[in-house]
Order: C-alpha cells, then structure tokens, then sequence
C-alpha cells in the first residue's frame, strides 16, 4: 500500500522547482573584510526566462541602493552595458529597470537591476504582448524559470561576457538628432537640476498622478539611443542625480527607475531616457497595471503649461535650484 502511494504520488505532484540562482559572473575581492562585488546571476523569479539580475554585494550580502556611491555605481552600470551589446548584436532590444522599495519603518530593502532582453517583431499585437507579460510580472511577481534554462543561459552568457570589452558611444560628442530631447530651449521649460552631461528633467506626462507623487527623466544633452552608448562621464552625471533624487525622497516607500533601448522594449522617443518615478503615496496594482496598458496604447494626457511651470517651480525649490 505504501508503495502504491509513493509510486501515485510521484504522478500526481507536480515537478519539484529547484531553487535558487544561478551565476553568471562575479567581480571583485570576496577576501577583503569589506570585500565588494558585482553579481549577475539568472535569478529563479524573473520578468523573463532570459532575464538577468545585476546588483552590488558586500561581504556577499546584497546592498541596498543609498549606499551605491557614483564610485561602486559605474561598474555596475558597465556591466549592464556589456549585457546590452551582448543583445543588441543579437537584434534584441532590451530594458533596464529597478525598484528603491522602503518598508514602514523606512527600511530600505536590497536592490539590484534587472535587465530583460525582447525579440525583433513585425507585429504590433506581438509586440504589445511581450510588454504586457513583463508589467504583469513586474506587478504581480516574476515568472519561474527551470533550472536546465538558467543554467543553458547563464553559461552562454558568461562565455559572451567574458570575451565582451568595454565601448564607449558611437555617436560624436556634439551629434544631435530631431528629438525633443535633443532640443536644449524647449526642454528647458521641464528642467529641474542638471549636472555634467545629463539633465533631470519633470516628466509632461506622467505615469503617477502628481498628488501622489512625481515623474522625472534622466537623459543626455548629446543624442544618445541605447543605454550602452553612454560614455563613463554620461553614466557618473546619470548616478549622480539617481542619488540626488534618492536624497530628496527618502520618505517614499517606492521609486522606480527603468529605461528602454528600442521599439520591441517600448522605446518610443529615440533619445534614451531614463525615468525615475517617485510614489510618495503607490498607487495599487491594478490601477498600476492600467495605467501603465492605457500608456502602451494610447498615452498619457500631458500636464496643462500651467500645472508644469508650477511643478517645475517647486521641484527647483525642492533641490536648490530656483531660478530669479
């Protein structure tokens, strides 16, 4: 009887998921008392079966993003421009997102980047469907990726990271294109603090409603497309007022931070951009989620020239800039 039961229950049940990460790469001293080191791993939960996570550990426990100075930063960065080549020789375009999330007591948890890779397609519906299964994970919870998977992808990965050399941009140093963002005058009117090579700038359409919280981009004064064209200054200036603004919410429960490189991952302006929204008061999930589908569709309605100029204004104040 026993036996039967054993031989039942190995039919009945459901495979068991290994669990677990599996590496990629490690860099740095792991020996050091303070050792730092740059992880990239397939994680068992992710917003694709070939997505991969990226983040900073200290004495091999994870570290949270207020204590990632520009220094510790860059390489990281580095790292997921090195993933982005990978794909985009591969005709993938990708995104890059992460979440600052804070509990009640303001405790900030661990943080790492994900960057998930999206394939080349004519079709709009196929389109829309690889971005909407990743902002329903991105919502919800990732999807479990088999072990045989992780492993066949982190090896091909780490084989392909290895051989990678750091780039830097393509594009010359005064290239610019027709885009608004390459336009210095008409984004002024949107300009909140800027640094060398990169301008923090207050979002005309934002995904959060503004007595909640604020929409901001990160993006270059030079024309820039893809995340890994960025030079070494580009991504010091682009950390830099990722910690300014970590800075000035430090009450917020949650900011997000994502960035596209090409149509497939929803690229629609062709001057990379980087948003960083802060949810002073989150909005729930599934008003979340419908937001973010009715943006994918048919975008945001923009704030009036009024709401921006007083917004602008009061951001200025907010971070030390005020204009006379």
């Amino acid at each position: 009887m026993a036996s039967l039961c054993t031989r039942l229950s190995s039919v009945m049940c459901c495979p068991v998921k290994e669990k677990g990460e599996e590496l990629v790469l490690s860099m740095g001293s792991d020996d050091s008392a303070l050792a730092l080191s740059i992880k990239v791993v397939m994680p068992e939960h992710s917003l694709a079966p070939k997505a991969v996570q990226v983040r900073l550990e200290r004495n091999k426990t994870p570290m949270n993003r207020n204590t990632w100075n520009t220094d510790v930063a860059i390489p990281v960065s580095q790292q997921l421009q090195n993933i982005g080549r990978i794909w985009t020789a591969q005709g993938l375009d990708y995104l890059v997102h992460g979440t600052v999330k804070r509990d009640a007591q303001r405790q900030e948890q661990a943080f790492h980047w994900e960057i998930v890779p999206f394939s080349k397609t004519r079709l709009f519906i196929t389109r829309f469907w690889q971005q909407f299964k990743v902002l329903w994970r991105l919502t919800f919870g990732g999807i479990y990726t088999p072990i045989v998977t992780r492993r066949t992808v982190a090896t091909q990965l780490k084989g392909e990271m290895t051989k990678a050399t750091q780039g830097d941009s393509k594009a010359g140093a005064e290239a610019r294109g027709k885009e608004f963002l390459c336009d210095v005058a008409k984004c002024s009117k949107q300009l909140v603090f800027t640094n060398n090579k990169m301008r923090l700038l207050l979002d005309e359409k934002p995904l959060i409603p503004r007595d909640r919280g604020v929409h901001f981009l990160i993006a270059p004064e030079r024309h820039v497309e893809r995340f890994e064209e960025l030079t070494q200054a580009e991504l010091e200036g682009m950390s830099a007022l990722q910690n300014h603004c970590l800075d000035q919410y430090k009450e917020a429960p949650e900011i997000t931070i994502f960035d596209k490189s090409g149509k497939e991952a929803g690229q629609t302006v062709p001057h990379w951009h980087q948003h960083l929204v802060v949810q002073e008061r989150p909005l729930g999930k599934w008003t979340t989620l419908c937001r973010l589908v009715r943006n994918m569709l048919f975008g945001l309605p923009k704030l009036s020239k009024e709401d921006m100029s007083q917004a602008t204004h009061e951001l200025q104040k907010k971070f030390g800039v005020e204009k006379n």
